[in-house]
């Protein structure tokens, strides 16, 4: 068992340390069967448990022993400290235990050589030392006792201790250790060293840039996490991402910078560039990665992630020219992205989404997906980055995607179909292992019955289906033996499939096995932001049970706590308390920042007009007012504007009602593929004269799309663009309601009128842009929702922005110009 890692206190020349970890040093990261490294760790730890159980119970035995000694190694004083598995006792002999689990079956146990298991042997070896140097008996020996995952076999071998050699060798591996100390000292003075390079690096920083960086850099320093809201054009990326930096190399820590957007990540990387360029740094000094997603730098494009499957994956562990291709990749650079990785990994035969991942150690800013900071696999410490997420500054981009983001990580849904399909294609094709494939067909028996009983428990209940879905207790005993039969099986399928070389990226028998392990895990958890439902035959999905995670804030608060420093920064996230507690800062003492705009403020107007209604029931009787306010509002002013909808289905209702020439109307369909919306974008920016775009609001159009200067000069905003009301939102409105009575501003105001600033932000972009931003609606001029309108839009009060009038205030404006 290891204690914590390695602490090296060099000025009082003090070493401590574990003797796992003395016993295996640091090395290149271990690949498990199909990355399963917290679920093998589980069942290797309930081996352990029976094992103990078994052999424990008299003084003859001692489990959990902890031991220590001390060495005195060039001129350090050397802490050894450590708990011995087990350890047998016959009068005066002792016999060391190290319980290792195994992914091997019977035959493979016999077969394998004692020097397979050299780090474990040692490992005994060193707690033999500790004993025998303590004098707790007369004759030491060691062994260790294989324990098989697959099949539970058992196998006993000898470390061959010897006390003279024993101590040589533990002498060794602590001057080592003491020289990765020193190696690590040298790093972190030399970052410390380059954080006080690093400048702000381009000519002139725009209003408030330089005050947004201070108090990024004051909160990190005092171990505050920040949540900062900055209108579009501040340029948030180099505000967060200079004092970020400083404080990771100053900490001897990287920066993780997640944002979903490819867009955003290469601004990141360019302007990371920048400071590297500034601070006069060669290539290869201060290096960034861009992670790309794994089916992108598959070279095969089959995701067969298998020796014996994928050349660009065989042996890759073992193979040199992996380390060197690494150092030849980091030498000359400055930034590497996904391309360079690819054909770099491609012309060496090497997996270029495993060099990457090889990457993410040796360098000083990685930008990736929310998924390398957030997700449970990562959170858990077997994502792609390991530890790193743990031990980085990490900063979020867009921060206002998070909250749903972190929301469906931990909604499991179990579906009856896929069950049905799993049972299915194990008739259809049946595995080799007759005895697993029986367990996984008794395992789906098992969850189709818990599924059918629930179903009929909420039937007798009388319970009101919303979009075939409801509330509804699952038995947590039931969940947690199901969930640990999955994981078992998970593990037990894993290793059945890896041994005969089949991989299947998609494979609909890991699917379930893993969906079904999260489910029990999370019924077990009994959490209120964890409502349990079942669904019928209506429900999208289909009969089945799931979890719905309404509030992520408690599990996101667990990723800012293991960080080094955390920096959450979007143009939307007003009102700043509320994205402070759904995302897990509430608790954590952050510093909420907003910044103005940058930008001068008469060269925007933003009118709200309460002259009409859309809500739902109402809207239909103003249909041709709305279309008249639209189109009145494009007339005082040729130009390109945008006129963002609720649904497609209210702005086909509008769009025929409108009085623009057909020939300058631009629409956006349901479902247009990437190509169609690309075309559509580049008509509208193409166009040489007044042109309406008519697209709906939290789409494509009103998000993540640059319109700078005269590409844009307008945003019509029909409605607040609250959520549709279905099952999630009225269970989240519950769990608000019962929180503190927030529930509808939680659920569907805070939500919609996100998406409402997100579409007008599009307008301005720079500081010579000028336009216009019209909210129709009455409900825009009444609380809550006026409440949510960014400050820099008005002098003292939202109110100010409301005006029956908007043709003439909108004529005053484009005439100030004139």
């Amino acid at each position: 068992m290891m204690i914590p890692a390695m602490r090296v206190d060099l000025e009082r020349k003090l070493i401590t340390i574990g003797v796992g970890e003395l016993a295996t040093p640091p090395q290149q990261r271990v690949r498990g069967i199909g990355g399963f490294g917290a679920l093998r760790a589980e069942l290797g730890r309930r081996a352990h448990e029976a094992y103990r159980d078994e052999h424990d119970g008299g003084a003859e035995r001692s489990s959990e022993l902890s031991v220590a000694l001390t060495r005195q190694i060039d001129g350090y004083e050397a802490r050894v400290r450590g708990r011995i598995d087990g350890v047998a006792w016959a009068e005066d002999c002792a016999v060391v235990e190290e319980l290792k689990s195994v992914m091997l079956n019977a035959n493979e146990l016999a077969a394998s050589k004692a020097d397979d298991f050299a780090e474990a042997r040692r490992q005994a070896r060193f707690y033999a030392l500790c004993l025998d140097e303590a004098g707790r008996a007369t004759e030491v020996a060691a062994q260790v006792v294989l324990l098989s995952l697959v099949d539970g076999t058992r196998r006993t071998i000898s470390a061959d201790y010897d006390r003279s050699r024993t101590a040589a060798e533990l002498d060794e591996q602590l001057r080592l250790a003491l020289e990765r100390a020193h190696l690590a000292e040298r790093r972190a003075t030399h970052r410390r060293e380059l954080a006080e390079r690093l400048q702000f690096p381009f000519p002139e920083p725009r209003p408030h840039q330089l005050e947004l960086s201070d108090i990024i850099a004051t909160a990190l320093a005092a171990g505050q996490p920040v949540l900062a809201t900055a209108p579009t054009g501040i340029g948030k990326t180099i505000s967060a991402l200079l004092p970020a930096l400083r404080y990771g190399l100053e900490n001897d820590s990287p920066v993780l910078f997640a944002t979903a957007k490819g867009t955003q990540q290469r601004l990141a990387a360019s302007t990371f560039e920048a400071l590297v360029r500034k601070a006069g740094c060669e290539p290869g000094i201060l290096t960034a990665v861009t992670l790309r997603a794994k089916e992108r730098m598959c070279p095969e494009g089959t995701l067969q992630c298998h020796p014996e499957r994928c050349p660009f994956f065989a042996d890759y562990d073992r193979r040199e020219v992996e380390a060197a291709a690494v150092d030849q990749l980091l030498a000359p650079a400055v930034h590497i992205d996904g391309d360079r990785i690819y054909q770099f990994g491609e012309a060496l035969m090497l997996c270029p989404y495993e060099l990457s991942m090889q990457l993410v150690g040796r360098v000083e800013l990685v930008i990736g997906d929310y998924n390398y900071a957030f997700h449970p696999a990562v959170s858990l410490g077997t994502g792609p980055v390991d530890d790193r997420a743990g031990g980085a500054v990490v900063v979020v981009d867009e921060a206002h995607n998070l909250f749903d983001r972190a929301r469906d990580y931990f909604s499991p849904f179990v579906a009856d179909r896929s069950v049905a399909a799993v049972v299915g294609g194990l008739h259809r094709t049946p595995l080799s292992d007759r005895r697993l494939e029986q367990d996984l067909i008794g395992l789906c028996d098992s969850v189709r019955e818990a599924i059918t009983d629930v179903l009929r428990a909420a039937d007798d209940g009388e319970r009101g289906f919303v979009e075939g879905r409801t509330p509804h207790a699952l038995c947590g005993a039931d969940w947690i033996e199901l969930a640990s039969r999955s994981s078992e099986l998970q593990l037990r399928y894993g290793h059945h499939n890896w041994r005969r070389a089949y991989i299947e990226p998609a494979d609909p028998v890991m699917t379930l096995l893993e969906d079904a392990g999260t489910l029990g895990a999370l019924v077990g958890s009994e959490e209120p932001e964890l409502v349990t439902y079942v669904a019928n035959q209506d429900a999208p999905g289909g009969r089945g049970v799931g979890v719905l995670c309404v509030d992520p804030a408690r599990r996101l608060a667990r990723c800012h706590e293991r960080a080094v420093g955390t920096v959450a920064m979007s143009a939307t996230l007003t009102p700043l308390s509320y994205y402070a507690e759904v995302l897990g800062f509430g608790a954590l003492d952050p510093v909420l920042t907003s910044a103005p705009s940058p930008f001068p403020s008469e060269h925007r107007r933003a009118v709200v007009v309460p002259t009409v209604s859309t809500t739902f029931r109402e809207r239909d009787g103003y249909t041709g007012q709305i279309a008249a306010l639209i189109s009145e509002a494009v007339a005082v002013q040729a130009g390109r504007y945008v006129a963002y909808f609720s649904s497609f289905a209210y702005l086909a209702k509008v769009r025929p009602l409108l009085s623009v020439p057909a020939d300058q109307v631009l629409v956006q369909m349901p479902s247009m593929p990437l190509p169609s919306r690309d075309l559509l974008l580049e008509r509208f920016r193409q166009s040489s004269g007044p042109m309406l775009l008519l697209a709906v609001t939290g789409g494509v159009f009103s998000e993540g799309v640059d319109l700078p200067g005269d590409e844009l000069i307008g945003a019509i905003v029909v409605g607040p663009s609250l959520p549709a009301v279905g099952f999630e939102r009225q269970v989240m409105k519950r769990h608000y309601d019962e929180h503190d009575e927030s529930g509808f501003r939680y659920a569907m105001v805070y939500p919609g009128m996100q998406r409402v600033i997100q579409a007008a932000g599009r307008v301005i972009r720079s500081p010579d842009d000028r336009g216009i931003v019209m909210l129709l609606g009455r409900r825009f001029a009444q609380s809550p929702y006026v409440d949510c309108l960014p400050e820099d839009w008005f002098r003292f009060a939202p109110t100010e922005l409301v005006t029956e009038d908007p043709i003439t205030e909108l004529s005053a404006f484009w005439r100030s110009f004139d």
